[in-house]
């Protein structure tokens, strides 16, 4: 926890700045990840990290937004988890014989 919150004292105001804590191992786990979310937003990080640490019941995560006045969720269990692969990909034959990875 003591290079968490050093980074976050670089990224927070002083005035709004206060320590984090963790109260075990799991505490801590979550709160790297939630700051591994906040800075890396951009990229694959966030989705593999969710996508590695939702085998795990302990870090498992539903996903939920409001479109539209509607809740979606993505749930640990869902296969769209899955990254499909293009269609160009398993059509081409001087890729061998790839088969595709989902099912759905």
């Amino acid at each position: 926890m003591d290079f968490v919150n050093k980074v976050r004292k670089t990224r927070i105001l002083a005035a709004n700045y206060t320590d984090l804590t963790a109260q075990n191992a799991t505490d801590a786990i979550k709160k790297i990840q939630r700051l591994k979310q906040n800075e890396l937003i951009h990229s694959i990080i966030p989705f593999a990290d969710y996508k590695r640490l939702n085998k795990e019941s302990a870090f498992a995560t539903t996903l939920s937004k409001t479109i539209d006045g509607k809740v979606v969720q993505l749930s640990p269990t869902s296969h769209l988890w899955i990254m499909p692969f293009p269609l160009g990909a398993t059509e081409n034959p001087g890729n061998g014989s790839i088969k595709q990875n989902v099912e759905k």
